[in-house]
């Protein structure tokens, strides 16, 4: 984001993705918008004297005056007047939108599979381990499993979005995400690949061994065409922090998370050993809520690597 202090913007774009009504400590009203540019998103300050200045619709496109104000190490807009504009959003969102993402994948029931794939998923896939932990792991190979939610958050608009094989309806944990159900993995599949094309850069955790070869196994399994020339281990575009931040040692995304002081996606006491269980009991909520957990974690994950760490990408 590249407002600076005391610069003075005049009918400067934005998108008002967020607005939130508040009272000072004496009782006076004053707004809360979260505005996006080509430059970044920042927070704007309406205060109560501005309100009858200001038309604000959410999602829409503004013509927006005021200062940018530096308040505890960073910036805000102090909003002097809005107007709303019949722009199309997408001509004032950034024209660099990198898509953070996670996927949550379901395992046919053992006790479903024939017995050649019965035995081949404890014999071979899960050799390493006890029979019955093997048997119940069947979601992390794509020729057992099915993509069943999909979290995806852009750190350049601040917004984000899960998407959900469900039969049920879901709503969103946090405010500034976007729940979608499908009916089936094969609908899901042909959503996130439609998403895809508005991002220019991809990003994951882990994603180049397991996120985008389930993606694109499952896609093809569906034939659901994949819309995007994949092309894992380019550091400019397709971006895996895991390799970032293993550095000699591959570690887990929660621990990651704890070590960097970022918001760790499993505090709520779920991870991606209950979604199965979760899916089959029809708990669709809990693991979209989760997905969205872990996109926005990694994002600010990115983040640390964009700010500080950007100079290690091997």
């Amino acid at each position: 984001m590249s407002y600076k202090a005391k610069q003075r913007l005049v009918s400067e774009k934005f998108v008002v993705r967020d607005l939130q009504s508040k009272k000072t400590s004496n009782g006076k009203d004053f707004l809360v918008l979260n505005l996006v540019s080509k430059e970044g998103q920042i927070n704007g300050m309406v205060w109560e004297d501005r309100i009858p200045l200001c038309q604000i619709a959410l999602g829409k496109v503004h013509a927006i005056d005021g200062l940018v104000d530096e308040y505890k190490g960073g910036v805000n807009l102090i909003v002097d007047a809005t107007r709303t504009l019949t722009d199309e959003p997408k001509s004032v969102l950034p024209t660099e939108r990198s898509m953070v993402f996670d996927i949550e994948c379901v395992g046919n029931k053992y006790e479903d599979l024939n017995e050649s794939q019965q035995e081949y998923l404890v014999k071979n896939l899960g050799r390493s381990e006890e029979e019955e932990a093997a048997k119940l792991k069947t979601g992390l190979f794509y020729i057992f499993g099915k993509v069943c939610s999909i979290g995806i958050y852009c750190p350049e608009t601040g917004t984000g979005k899960v998407m959900a094989w469900s039969d049920k309806e879901i709503t969103p944990e946090k405010a500034d995400y976007s729940y979608e159900i499908y009916k089936t993995e094969k609908e899901l599949l042909e959503a996130f690949w439609k998403e895809a094309l508005e991002y220019t850069r991809y990003v994951g955790y882990n994603c180049d061994n397991f996120d985008w070869p389930y993606l694109i196994m499952r896609s093809g399994i569906n034939k659901v065409v994949v819309s995007i020339p994949v092309r894992r281990h380019d550091g400019e575009k397709w971006i895996d922090l895991q390799n970032i931040y293993k550095q000699g040692q591959a570690f887990k995304l929660e621990q990651i998370c704890l070590a960097f002081g970022v918001e760790n996606p499993k505090e709520e006491g779920v991870s991606g050993l209950h979604v199965q269980e979760l899916f089959w009991a029809g708990n669709h909520q809990t693991i979209a809520d989760y997905v969205a957990r872990d996109a926005y974690s990694t994002s600010l994950l990115y983040s640390i690597y964009r700010q500080y760490l950007k100079g290690i990408y091997i």
